[in-house]
């Protein structure tokens, strides 16, 4: 499940970064207004960081769950390593 909420943010970030890239073409092309490209720009913009900020802020706290929790896991195993070799 991690891998594919990675995968959708990557391609999330991608498709904004081709939709800026084609209003400005548009744009360049006078089909599109300045002023009508920029705030569609703005736009996207905006709503890329909106999701990047809201994704970014729960997996952070997912993965630091996760890291707590493989650290007591890989904690146990190295002490029960140690004992099988001790004895």
């Amino acid at each position: 499940m991690k891998s594919e909420i990675y995968e959708s943010l990557s391609v999330i970030n991608q498709a904004t970064e081709q939709m800026v890239r084609h209003v400005q073409r548009l744009r360049d092309l006078a089909i599109l207004t300045p002023g009508f490209a920029e705030i569609r720009r703005l736009t996207a913009e905006q709503l890329r960081a909106q999701i990047n900020h809201k994704v970014i802020m729960t997996m952070a706290e997912a993965e630091t769950q996760s890291a707590s929790l493989l650290g007591k896991l890989k904690t146990a195993e190295e002490k029960k390593l140690a004992g099988e070799e001790e004895g």
